[in-house]
């Protein structure tokens, strides 16, 4: 892993003999979409994912956050079973 690194980031990469260290790391997380979650899942499952879809988005508005639209697929379901807008790059703030 640590050749995949150099090669692709070596200007990121601090080295000594007994410790590596990522001066800048982008890790993006692996969700599932909602609607493709909710289709795979028993009812109990999407209980728990559809209030937390339904929390997401009381999260959103009250930071005054906008995210396009609501459709599922805009929605994504992390291994932590969270529910979290996959659309926060086109997210805008509401006027008041």
């Amino acid at each position: 892993m640590l050749d995949a690194i150099r090669n692709s980031a070596l200007d990121q990469l601090v080295l000594s003999d007994s410790e590596v260290a990522i001066m800048h790391l982008y890790i993006e997380p692996v969700m599932v979409p909602l609607n493709l979650y909710i289709k795979r899942y028993n009812e109990f499952q999407l209980q728990v994912v559809i209030a937390d879809y339904g929390c997401e988005i009381k999260e959103l508005a009250a930071a005054n956050f906008f995210s396009g639209d609501m459709l599922l697929k805009n929605f994504g379901v992390t291994r932590q079973v969270r529910v979290v807008s996959e659309t926060m790059t086109k997210s805008t703030i509401l006027p008041r």
